[in-house]
């Protein structure tokens, strides 16, 4: 697939790993605000092996992070740990040629110590009333943003250089904030001024454009949830549960680009070779609450709610460039080499309103074989929101509520129980958050799905699980673009990702 944007500026998506800037050079906007509102199902290796379909089940320790109520089903006390082992391939694709790459990542998403206090009528366990309740720490992961992403070809309709002179047009030098982007391709030679103050132009000499490009992109981070979380069973039928949140995030994003002249007029001495190189760094956190129930509706049938408060994040997003020029041997004011870069590293603060969420659940148990589960979550990005002291964000927010749209995730899976032994299965789907006025073609492709399967032990003093998820999705990354009216063209990097994520969980009961 090649997709051509010219002289305008798109959205693109990057789903559980990442969604991603509108092209390659940092500000606040509607992208950074669906990176963070959006996320797939990471947890225990049992809850995954099952499709993520547990907000109705209970009784495991990831399943608290999407109804607390699950909580009041131990009646007994475990210590877990999880493991998980995540290889993400890419093929991408840019102007006409196709590239490949991958990434592997080695993370913990869950870690959670349950304490249960089941309660007693003398020497027998309460069957009326309330008659338990239990009491979860730990921390799950809810995003994982890591990919990676590395294009090249031929581009014969614009260069680099090209969108730093659009995007410096309209400012005098002097204005030009020290560290910006454009003060930096300036002090780096990347682009000359034009005839008039305040005009720019590229460097390389000639109307034509032949340059070979090549570009790296790689992300990384993650947001963990840690919570505290408490259940209480009433008899048996109904269970409560309420869980407080804080949401540490960190992502970090390396961008280069290099560029080289291909010109085949030897007469033509000017910009031979370009680097490009950015990083874009977001820190901080959040605060935020879960409640739940669970209805036990007869000894088979339970039904689930879960729902999660919006969630305000405080972050400071640090970005740097560094632009690095290399001239061909007699070229104008005799230049050969230049270099400049971001230091100290920009900064700014800003908050990003995550929307609310809400789980409804329904499981059906088969006696001691087994379990059918089917979840829906309900997600509203259009509700997402940017804010900041210094800044209103009224053209991000409106293009939020013009761009994305509500969709409802869906999860479902099943577990068979043999003796001690556990074979789970199940499939997750995540629709992509974009209304039709996005314009972006193959919406669909954008969504996340994937197909899970897993294996369990349960001992009596133990238990370990196994779980297998090979998952797709697709995303759309423009490098530059260039404001309306540009005669330039700028080309979008097609990515299809493919994952493949193996984890274990070890579990000890305590009592």
């Amino acid at each position: 697939m090649q997709f051509i944007f010219k002289n305008y500026r798109v959205l693109w998506l990057s789903m559980g790993c990442a969604l991603g800037a509108m092209d390659a050079t940092y500000a606040q906007n509607e992208s950074d605000a669906i990176r963070y509102s959006s996320g797939y199902w990471y947890g225990t290796a049992r809850s995954m092996g099952v499709g993520g379909a547990v907000s109705s089940l209970g009784a495991d320790a990831s399943a608290i992070t999407l109804n607390p109520a699950g909580l009041a089903q131990y009646r007994s006390s475990e210590f877990s740990s999880s493991l998980s082992f995540q290889n993400i391939s890419n093929r991408a694709s840019y102007i006409n040629s196709e590239t490949r790459d991958a990434r592997f990542n080695m993370n913990i998403p869950n870690l959670s110590l349950i304490i249960a206090d089941q309660q007693y009528d003398g020497n027998k366990p309460r069957t009326e009333g309330w008659v338990n309740y239990a009491v979860g720490f730990g921390v799950n992961r809810s995003h994982d943003f890591h990919s990676r992403t590395f294009f090249r070809d031929t581009n014969n309709s614009s260069s680099v250089t090209d969108y730093f002179a659009d995007r410096a047009n309209g400012t005098l030098v002097d204005d030009m904030q020290e560290g910006s982007l454009e003060r930096i391709a300036w002090d780096a030679y990347a682009m000359d001024a034009g005839s008039t103050n305040g005009t720019y132009l590229s460097p390389l000499l000639g109307g034509t454009r032949m340059l070979r490009q090549s570009g790296i992109r790689d992300i990384r981070g993650s947001i963990n949830d840690w919570h505290l979380s408490l259940g209480t069973n009433y008899s048996n039928r109904l269970y409560l549960g309420l869980g407080l949140v804080y949401s540490a995030l960190r992502y970090q994003e390396d961008f280069s680009l290099e560029e080289r002249d291909l010109k085949t007029d030897p007469t033509l001495k000017d910009l031979r070779d370009v680097e490009f190189i950015e990083t874009n760094n977001d820190r901080g956190g959040a605060v935020g609450a879960r409640l739940g129930m669970i209805l036990r509706a007869n000894d088979n049938l339970r039904f689930g709610l879960g729902i999660q408060t919006p969630r305000s994040f405080s972050l400071t997003k640090t970005y740097t460039y560094r632009i690095v020029t290399r001239y061909d041997a007699g070229a104008a004011g005799g230049i050969s080499r230049a270099e400049a870069e971001t230091d100290p590293a920009n900064s700014y603060t800003f908050k990003i309103v995550t929307p609310f969420k809400a789980n409804l659940g329904m499981t059906m148990q088969f006696g001691k074989n087994g379990f059918i589960g089917a979840d829906m979550e309900l997600v509203d990005y259009t509700t997402s929101r940017l804010t900041a002291t210094d800044y209103g964000f009224q053209t991000e927010n409106a293009n939020i509520r013009l761009l994305y749209r509500q969709v409802l995730n869906a999860r479902i899976g099943g577990e068979w129980v043999i003796d001690k032994y556990r074979l789970r299965a199940g499939y997750m789907n995540f629709p992509n958050p974009f209304s039709n006025n996005a314009g972006i073609p193959f919406t669909r492709d954008l969504g996340y799905s994937a197909v899970t399967g897993g294996f369990g032990i349960r001992e009596k003093a133990y238990f370990l699980d196994l779980a297998l998820v090979g998952g797709k999705r697709a995303d759309y990354y423009t490098p530059y673009s260039f404001n309306e009216g540009s005669p330039y063209t700028a080309y979008t990097v097609t990515n299809n990702y493919r994952f493949w994520n193996f984890v274990v969980t070890l579990g000890f009961r305590l009592e």
